[in-house]
């Protein structure tokens, strides 16, 4: 079967500010665009730093930008009247296709808006399952606990059983029967708390996992 081969688009983004820096974290997740250069007269703008992080090139004057090759779109997240003329100057007859800055940050304002909403939705149904999980939990323990009496309780049980059997001796052979299938019956109780406690040790770890991953969604 044939693969589809999808086009890479290149992309300029003019400031390097809180918008800047939104629409370059959204294209580097994108599989369609390549961010080519930022940027910004402050070379420590939020976006410049980050595209440094991710080894793109990044300018603090405009015309260093616009040296070729031109990007197939530019992104004019911030910019003022000067900058907007330079660049269509500069661009003039070329291919590049300018993305002015009302168009540009309301794609931003769009992404982040739809980022909530997922990062909302997401965070409602993963709360969820940590609620499910911890009632789950504290019943589980809960069960724990009071079996853990009652294997007191038959231990204690089958000692005095043991005693009284020991007091009579061969007419107690009955109490000696019941003793040692109490004792018995103790330990296969003890195997499956045991067995408890490890689903409850599982559930405590992915209920850690969990509130991971409600961190990061914020």
């Amino acid at each position: 079967m044939a693969v589809a081969i999808t086009n890479t688009h290149t992309i300029g983004i003019i400031g390097g500010g809180r918008s800047g820096s939104a629409m370059l974290r959204f294209l580097l997740k994108t599989n369609v665009a390549k961010v080519v250069f930022v940027m910004d007269i402050e070379p420590n703008a939020p976006g410049m730093v980050e595209a440094r992080n991710h080894n793109i090139s990044v300018f603090t004057k405009l015309p260093d930008a616009l040296k070729q090759p031109l990007p197939d779109y530019i992104f004019a997240v911030s910019s003022d009247s000067e900058m907007d003329e330079l660049l269509k100057q500069t661009l003039k007859g070329t291919p590049t296709r300018i993305i002015n800055q009302s168009t540009s940050r309301m794609i931003v304002e769009l992404v982040e808006d739809n980022r909530t909403q997922i990062q909302l939705g997401v965070g409602e149904a993963v709360n969820a399952i940590k609620k499910e999980l911890l009632t789950t939990l504290t019943a589980s323990q809960g069960l724990t606990y009071r079996i853990s009496n009652m294997m007191a309780s038959m231990q204690m049980l089958a000692l005095n059983a043991s005693i009284e059997a020991a007091k009579v001796g061969h007419a107690g052979k009955g109490f000696a029967v019941v003793a040692e299938n109490m004792t018995k019956s103790v330990e296969s109780v003890r195997k499956l708390t045991q067995e408890i406690e490890d689903v409850n040790k599982t559930l405590t770890t992915i209920s850690g996992e969990i509130e991971s991953v409600l961190v990061l969604l914020k």
